[in-house]
């Protein structure tokens, strides 16, 4: 207990607030994993450019997904098909960019966290380094939830979606 305390404290006295660490990691690429409930559901690339993204070589399942400006893109790559929609709830990304409510907590790293966001209830973002490292919530259904970051990379990254043209585009607005 005296040694996750002492961790907190010194975390403390060291720690960047969450708007400076989130803007200097505006821009990024990682390898994440998802895992539900402690059992890795699927892996994936991230590209993050100030609150646009886009996930591919999502496995299992064969798709990519684009949030630009307001607007998701799905794309199935076993159907040949992408669909379209507007951006009408907050994807768990969103926090990344609408942190305001976040509190520092005691964690093995630098953590900030908050009870309820939207559909999502305890809601931590974990630093390492000044790098996001994992996200973790429960979802609406109470499912826990961690999204871990590897092979985290700042840069500048341009995040554009062009949808094959030899597949179907279902527009759901």
């Amino acid at each position: 207990m005296i040694r996750y305390l002492l961790i907190f404290f010194i975390n403390l006295i060291n720690a960047q607030s969450l708007e400076e660490l989130l803007e200097d990691n505006y821009s990024f690429q990682a390898d994440i994993t998802i895992e539900q409930n402690n059992l890795i559901q699927s892996s994936a690339k991230i590209r993050f450019t100030q609150g646009n993204f886009i996930i591919s070589e999502i496995k299992p399942i064969n798709q990519t997904i684009a949030k630009i400006n307001e607007s998701i893109f799905i794309q199935d790559d076993d159907f040949k098909q992408v669909i379209s929609r507007k951006n009408d709830r907050k994807l768990i990304f969103n926090v990344l960019t609408d942190y305001s409510k976040f509190a520092l907590a005691r964690c093995n790293e630098l953590c900030y966290c908050l009870n309820e966001y939207h559909d999502y209830t305890d809601l931590c973002i974990k630093f390492l380094d000044s790098r996001i490292s994992q996200i973790s919530f429960t979802d609406i259904n109470q499912i826990e939830n961690t999204i871990s970051f590897d092979n985290f990379v700042k840069g500048d990254f341009n995040i554009s979606y062009n949808p094959p043209k030899t597949y179907d585009f279902i527009a759901n607005d």
